[in-house]
């Protein structure tokens, strides 16, 4: 083991030292997902400078719990440093050039750790929209996508979050005719299918 060790190039100490802990907890966390255990993922790596990469509408806090697309999760760490020194690993042990190795071992972690994020993103939101219980969005406040007719003479469409996720839903009034853009909250359910809304007013908005 220290013969083999003491041969290694110190390029390919560097990798070594990568791989080993990093395929180590990605066994772990794999192993608890396929059992249904949970995974290494719960925790969002979380700095000053706000890394996850989050693509709701932060100028209109309507939107606020809609889902958001994070980069920078402890599983996606993980991920990248096994794939980023096994990757560094065999373009060494071939020959590759350092620049060549270090480019495409960067190129291709980065690569899978964002198809991995929008695999699990798209899942999320596929998930959450089939267990949607429309009855969370009373109360909610939400913006008029689509003109809603007076005195629920027919439908319009109103973009709101509910259960975390921003939805178009349809949606009726008792009032006035509400236009698109503006602020609205949900009052109710009609027939279990629609959402029964209130133009938000500037008294109310404070």
């Amino acid at each position: 083991m220290n013969e083999w060790w003491n041969s290694l190039s110190p390029l390919l100490k560097f990798f070594w030292f990568l791989a080993i802990p990093s395929s180590v907890l990605f066994i772990l966390q794999t192993i608890l997902t396929i059992i249904g255990i949970g995974e290494i993922n719960d925790v969002d790596v979380d700095t000053d400078s706000n890394l996850d990469v989050d693509f709701t509408d932060h100028d209109h806090s309507i939107f606020a719990g809609a889902a958001s697309f994070k980069i920078f999760t402890l599983r996606n760490i993980i991920t990248f440093f096994t794939t980023f020194s096994w990757i560094g690993i065999v373009f060494t042990t071939n020959g590759f050039k350092f620049s060549i190795t270090l480019s495409l071992s960067l190129l291709i972690s980065i690569a899978l750790v964002l198809l991995i994020s929008s695999l699990y993103y798209f899942f999320s939101r596929m998930t959450q929209e089939g267990n949607m219980d429309i009855n969370k969005a009373i109360n909610a406040q939400g913006q008029v996508y689509l003109t809603i007719p007076e005195r629920r003479s027919d439908t319009g469409k109103v973009m709101v979050p509910v259960q975390g996720v921003l939805r178009e839903l349809e949606a009726l009034t008792d009032g006035d005719a509400i236009p698109t853009g503006e602020k609205v909250v949900i009052t109710g359910i009609v027939d279990n299918q629609y959402l029964l809304v209130e133009k938000i007013t500037s008294l109310q908005e404070v």
